[in-house]
C-alpha cells in the first residue's frame, strides 16, 4: 500500500501531461480530479488546445519506457488501436543527397535491426490511448468543457479551485493542485495575486513552422515506412518527414525556418516538398489521395518559465515544467 498524501488532488489540463500526472497522483490521493477546458471526444481526435496535434508524432524508446511503467502493456494497447510499430534503422531511413542512410550522421548505408521500436500514429490516437489507460484507475475522474478561473489560496496554501462549467461556477476543495495547462497557464498571475514572485523567463528564438496532411498511398514503393529528409546544415532551412500511421494512412509533415515556411494550399505544399534536397517525398504523394486538410503551426519563439528558481512558493501547488511555444 503506497503512502496516502491526502484526500483530493486536482490536475489542471487533461492532455498527455495532465493524464500522466493524474495517474501518478492516483497512487497517493483518495481521489484525483482532472479539469480540461476543451471538449474531449470519446474517440481519437485532436482538441483545439493542441496546436501541434495535426503533425507527425512518433513515440520513441524513452516515452515508451515511461508510459509502460505507468500503464502496463501500454505499447501493446497502442498497437491494438492501430499504431504502426517500426524497428529503428530497419524500417526508417534518412534521405540524403547521396541516397538513403540509416544513421543520423549518414555513415551507415545498409539497414540493420537495432532492437528498438518506434510507434507512429496520430496525436489523437496517442492521447486517446493514454486517456483510456488513465481511466482504468477508479479514483480518477474527468471533466471537460470547463475552464479554471481562480485558484484560492489561504495562509500561503492552495485550498480550492473555481472552474466554470455548463454556465455556472463550481469550487473544488483540494490538498494538492498541479497545473499542466501549458500555454494557457494562469500560474504567473496567481503567484502575483498571492504575494509571491513571478518566475523568470527565458525566450529562445525558433522561427519554425510545420505544415502537414494525411494521404492514402495504396502503392507505397519503399521498404521503409518512415522516411525523413533532414536539413544538411544551418544554411538549409527545410525538412520533411513521412510515416505510416493508423488507418492505412501516411502522414507528411514539412517544416521550414527563418521565413521559409511550407504553404497551406495544395500546389504550394507539393512544390515545397519537391524543393527539398531530395524529391522522394514529393514523388510518393504527388499522385496520392489527400484525405485531410493541410494544416499548419508556426512558433517564432520558445518560452521557459523558471519556477525552479523561486525561493518561495504556495504549499499544495505545483506547476508542470514545460517550454511554451509562443504563437
Amino acid at each position: 500500500m503506497r503512502e496516502r498524501l491526502g484526500e483530493k488532488a486536482v490536475v489542471i489540463g487533461g492532455s498527455i501531461a495532465g493524464l500522466m500526472t493524474a495517474r501518478v497522483l492516483a497512487d497517493h490521493f483518495e481521489h484525483v480530479v482532472v479539469l480540461e477546458r476543451d471538449h474531449i471526444a470519446e474517440e481519437p481526435a485532436i482538441h483545439k488546445s493542441i496546436p501541434q496535434g495535426n503533425h507527425l508524432h512518433a513515440l520513441l524508446l524513452g516515452g515508451q519506457q515511461v508510459l509502460s511503467r505507468l500503464y502496463p502493456h501500454f505499447t501493446d494497447k497502442l498497437q491494438s488501436l492501430g499504431a504502426v510499430r517500426l524497428r529503428t534503422a530497419k524500417d526508417n531511413a534518412i534521405l540524403t543527397p547521396d541516397g538513403k542512410a540509416y544513421s543520423l550522421g549518414g555513415a551507415v548505408r545498409e539497414p540493420r535491426d537495432l532492437g528498438i521500436d518506434i510507434y507512429c500514429q496520430s496525436r489523437g490516437l496517442l492521447e486517446y490511448c493514454v486517456r483510456q489507460c488513465t481511466k482504468e484507475s477508479a479514483n480518477i475522474s474527468f471533466r471537460s468543457d470547463c475552464t479554471v478561473g481562480e485558484l484560492i489560496c489561504a495562509n500561503k496554501r492552495a485550498s480550492s479551485v473555481v472552474h466554470h462549467y455548463d454556465g455556472g461556477s463550481q469550487s473544488v476543495t483540494l490538498d494538492l493542485v498541479v497545473d499542466t495547462g501549458g500555454r494557457g497557464s494562469q500560474a504567473p498571475r496567481w503567484l502575483k495575486e498571492f504575494g509571491f514572485a513571478a518566475p523568470e523567463e527565458t525566450i529562445i528564438g525558433v522561427d519554425f513552422a510545420y505544415t502537414s496532411a494525411k494521404y492514402r498511398i495504396p502503392n507505397w514503393s519503399e521498404p521503409e515506412r518512415l522516411l525523413s529528409a533532414r536539413p544538411l546544415g544551418p544554411e538549409y532551412p527545410k525538412l520533411g518527414l513521412i510515416s505510416e500511421i493508423e488507418g492505412d494512412l501516411f502522414q507528411l509533415s514539412l517544416g521550414g525556418r527563418f521565413g521559409v515556411y511550407p504553404p497551406t494550399e495544395e500546389q504550394g505544399f507539393l512544390a515545397f516538398a519537391k524543393s527539398l534536397h531530395t524529391s522522394k517525398l514529393y514523388d510518393l504523394v504527388k499522385d496520392a489521395e489527400r484525405v485531410t486538410d493541410i494544416t499548419t503551426f508556426r512558433f517564432p519563439t520558445s518560452l521557459r518559465r523558471h519556477y525552479e528558481r523561486l525561493t518561495a512558493f504556495p504549499e499544495g501547488f505545483l506547476v508542470g515544467r514545460r517550454r511554451d511555444r509562443q504563437l
